[in-house]
């Protein structure tokens, strides 16, 4: 595991990423790839399954990290 990525799996990388924005702000900044919603209930109730390419895709969009960083903490959350 590369030192950016928290043990906590997905819900802390998007804490520790998402720079004091809301959840429909780091929708938007998905590029729609995720939606407010699922963030919300990603950070509440963890990560049910792995995520599809597109939110993997925009969620490091939206948290500007690498795609791999975001593979990894999904794999961690599960």
């Amino acid at each position: 595991m590369n030192n950016m990525n928290p043990s906590g799996g997905l819900p802390d990388l998007i804490e520790m990423k998402r720079a004091g924005r809301t959840n429909v702000e780091l929708a938007k900044d998905s590029g729609g790839n995720i939606n407010a919603p699922a963030i919300s209930n990603l950070l509440a109730k963890g990560l049910r399954e792995f995520p599809s390419v597109a939110s993997l895709r925009g969620s490091a969009l939206a948290l500007k990290v690498s795609t791999g960083e975001v593979i990894e903490a999904a794999a961690i959350s599960l």
